[in-house]
């Protein structure tokens, strides 16, 4: 079994506070995705779980898994992710669903990513 968590809380602040239990907060703390952070976009879209996405989309839908080009990599790396890794995950599957192309080109992943709105705060922070 996997169990997947998010939080918008800073879980070792309120360990520290006794408002969380450690023993929990150490089981759950396998593959910490940091937010707001320089490597955030790194980790968000590392490879690995962009091709977990993919596989698990197509699993689920019986549908040959989708490989993205370096260069929809560097697309989606380029990308602030307000939504975190459930906006990743739903930006992985759109183009299994509109496009379903084998290969993710970087001007399918363009077309695919929201516009940011101006004025909005991105979860990266002001660029």
């Amino acid at each position: 079994m996997r169990v997947i968590v998010a939080t918008h809380r800073n879980l070792e602040d309120l360990v520290h506070a006794r408002q969380f239990r450690q023993d929990l907060y150490h089981g759950i703390y396998v593959f910490p995705i940091p937010p707001a952070s320089v490597a955030r976009a790194e980790s968000m879209t590392s490879r690995l779980l962009v091709e977990h996405f993919t596989r698990q989309i197509a699993e689920q839908n019986d549908w040959k898994p989708q490989t993205f080009t370096p260069e929809a990599l560097d697309a989606l790396k380029r990308y602030s992710w307000p939504g975190n890794v459930r906006e990743l995950r739903n930006i992985v599957e759109r183009p299994a669903v509109d496009f379903r192309a084998s290969q993710v080109e970087a001007n399918t992943v363009n077309a695919t990513l929201p516009h940011q709105t101006a004025g909005l705060p991105s979860a990266a922070g002001p660029s």
